[in-house]
């Protein structure tokens, strides 16, 4: 609806913590960066946040300190949940002697979180996708724009095998959702007839993966409207040559 677009876009600022897990991952108080003790300490907010669900003590445990003893691996735990209370307050975390969820987490604003939220704004719109879709494009435009890169990129909390494949799975998803909306805002671009515009979103759609046949295809559409045939020929070589090269794959159509 008109009144999500409008709650989306001041949401930021209605939040005391910020916390960005696109690209460089880091959490924000009033636009001060805050260092947490350790980059588990960290890991382990994120993921309370973006699970959003009741833990055991165990899971958390294992899932952080894989390597230490049980006994070791709860204390560290506690001591990260004491933590993470100090900084973001006492009601944020629900813990009893077996399981931990979140209490008032809507103190902190997610870029994650507001971006499946734009996004699933539009899917929920009734649009044609090969038209775009006025309504929804500054939903879009916004989603893309909070995309600066993929979900907790070069992080690393060492060896943990479970949290590294979980955030490979939720990076994986992201990055696939954040196609619709590159898709969504250059058709609505080219349906305006505002191909200068959608070659700008075109290109900084293919620098998320220069293998994506689809952001090619935009980009060569974008130029045959525009009127430059011998562009988009070179966009569809220059596509053919990579999947041909690098993946042995035929572009398709």
């Amino acid at each position: 609806s008109a009144c999500f677009a409008v709650n989306a876009m001041t949401s930021e600022d209605q939040k005391e913590f910020h916390l960005y897990l696109f690209d460089s991952p880091r959490l924000e108080q009033n636009g001060d960066t805050i260092k947490l003790n350790t980059k588990k300490i960290f890991a382990l907010l994120a993921y309370l946040l973006v699970t959003d669900s009741t833990h055991s003590r165990d899971h958390l445990a294992t899932l952080l300190w894989p390597e230490s003893s049980t006994e070791s691996s709860r204390s560290l735990l506690r001591n990260a949940l004491s933590i993470l209370r100090k900084v973001i307050g006492d009601g944020f975390i629900v813990a009893d002697r077996e399981t931990v969820t979140l209490g008032e987490k809507s103190v902190v604003w997610v870029d994650t979180d507001e971006f499946a939220a734009l996004l699933s704004d539009c899917d929920a719109h009734p649009h044609e996708e090969e038209d775009g879709c006025e309504r929804c494009f500054p939903l879009a435009e916004q989603a893309i724009g909070l995309y600066s890169g993929s979900f907790l990129q070069d992080f690393s909390v060492g060896r943990s095998a479970e949290f590294d494949g979980w955030m490979l799975e939720i990076s994986e998803a992201l990055a696939l959702r954040v196609h619709s909306g590159y898709r969504l805002v250059c058709n609505t671009l080219q349906k305006r007839g505002s191909f200068a515009e959608s070659l700008v979103f075109g290109r900084r759609w293919l620098q998320l993966d220069e293998f994506n046949e689809e952001a090619h295809r935009e980009l060569m559409r974008g130029y045959a409207e525009s009127g430059d045939k011998p562009k988009a020929i070179r966009q569809f070589m220059h596509c053919k040559e990579l999947l041909v090269s690098e993946l042995e794959i035929e572009p398709d159509g």
